[in-house]
């Protein structure tokens, strides 16, 4: 179950509960297919992986909109975090004549 509201989002993944305020979360990105579709938000301070099988994409993308900014729900947005920045230079240093 996932609920929005001005401040926060919040998810129900079994019995687990989830809330993440919109201002920590830096990207948006939807990975897989079918029933392993997720929805991830990069944060702050972690990501939160959402199942999508149980819900309309274009839904859930149209209520993120009302929340957070383009550049947040750009698909390529998480590339311009830090972790993947580094990651992206880990890879260029041991890959160098590639």
């Amino acid at each position: 179950q996932i609920t929005f509201t001005k401040t926060e989002i919040a998810v129900k993944i079994g019995k687990e509960f989830f809330k993440q305020s919109w201002e920590s979360i830096r990207a948006v990105k939807f990975s897989g297919q079918g029933q392993s579709r997720l929805l991830i938000l990069y944060c702050d301070e972690h990501n939160l992986n959402i199942p999508c099988r149980f819900y309309d994409e274009s839904e859930l993308t149209e209520n993120l909109k009302k929340h957070l900014s383009s550049s947040v729900l750009h698909p390529q947005a998480y590339q311009r975090l830090p972790w993947f920045l580094e990651w992206q230079e880990k890879q260029r240093l041991a890959n160098p004549h590639e």
